[in-house]
């Protein structure tokens, strides 16, 4: 099964990245997911905050791997 965040858009500044890791997190049809932290820096992004469950962990990461390079990726979201 193809998976929903298969789109890879092309990024051009870390202010661009930003919205659109923004935006992914937001339309992930978890409303959890929109109080995630998101900071980027020289490409690369990282996440942070909590979650109530591994779970929704791993589906912001998902989300965000499709804007992103997973190399470019740290989550660290903890679990409550």
């Amino acid at each position: 099964m193809p998976s929903r965040f298969a789109f890879r858009w092309p990024v051009s500044s870390d202010d661009s990245l930003q919205v659109l890791v923004d935006r992914a997190l937001r339309e992930s049809g978890y409303p959890e997911l929109r109080q995630v932290r998101v900071m980027v820096e020289d490409g690369s992004v990282h996440l942070s905050g909590a979650v109530s469950r591994y779970y929704l962990k791993q589906i912001a990461q998902t989300a965000v791997h499709a804007v992103v390079d997973g190399e470019r990726l740290t989550n660290a979201l903890t679990v409550l």
